[in-house]
């Protein structure tokens, strides 16, 4: 049931903000941590922006399907699946690496179901908001949510750079993991509390909602427009990131790169 009141005195937003945060400080730390030891492996500048690139399309790809079903299936538990998947691929890497058996392919795997995740559990988090706080509270809180993203996003890679530097992109990596398990442990506290059941209408409509999504998009300039700079945006920035890190590691340690 949607609450009522300030939003600082929401126990289930607070939660769900948390949630939020930890999960995407983690996310932001991967961006940074990934192309390092895609660069690690292979010293190529070429595999690290595509690794980078890599990232950001699944997002794209999948983005308009995770929408549909999100809406259609029990938010809240569709995120504590997102949860527990980013626990098993972002920890999979150090352990690959300390039984020396991480790979480049692996890498890249990684990148794109860390993506897909990524994908799915926005969907799911931005379909649970309106039933947690509520219309009259929605434009607060998405703004709310939005200004948390966005510092994750800013104060995650560098984090990620710090951790990289003192531990290694391998076991940095293990950060990732333990914001996924962080995460899953606080939505576990607002799923006792929260309503889980699936909004009306089930599965059935899938097919007509992303029919409807993608008429949508075509028929509002705006929209569409929108939607094609944004993919162009997050692929090109995908492949800049990827050779910011490239540079960053080369001024790190000019001895090994000459």
């Amino acid at each position: 049931m949607a609450g009522h009141g300030p939003l600082r005195s929401d126990r289930e937003f607070r939660l769900y903000w948390t949630s939020r945060a930890v999960s995407a400080t983690g996310s932001a730390i991967t961006t940074v941590v990934l192309p390092v030891a895609m660069f690690r492996i292979t010293g190529s500048a070429v595999q690290t922006a595509g690794l980078t690139a890599l990232e950001m399309l699944p997002y794209l790809v999948t983005g308009l399907w995770a929408g549909a079903v999100a809406d259609r299936v029990a938010q809240l538990r569709l995120l504590l699946v997102c949860e527990l998947l980013g626990i098993v691929i972002s920890a999979s890497v150090p352990v690959a690496a300390a039984l020396n058996v991480l790979t480049i392919g692996q890498l890249y795997a990684v990148a794109a179901c860390l993506s897909i995740r990524l994908a799915w559990s926005d969907a799911g988090a931005f379909g649970a908001l309106p039933r947690l706080v509520g219309r009259d509270r929605l434009a607060a809180a998405s703004a709310s949510i939005a200004s948390v993203d966005n510092a994750a996003w800013v104060a995650g890679p560098a984090l990620g750079g710090v951790l990289v530097s003192s531990f290694g992109p391998s076991t940095a990596m293990a950060a990732d993991a333990a914001s996924y398990l962080l995460s899953g442990i606080v939505l576990t506290a607002l799923a006792s509390q929260a309503r889980l059941a699936a909004p009306p209408g089930g599965l059935t409509s899938l097919r007509a909602g992303i029919a409807e999504g993608l008429r949508f998009v075509r028929s509002d300039p705006i929209v569409r427009t929108l939607t094609l700079l944004g993919f162009g945006n997050s692929f090109t920035f995908g492949a800049v990131s990827g050779l910011t890190v490239v540079f960053a590691v080369r001024r790190a340690r000019p001895d090994r790169h000459r």
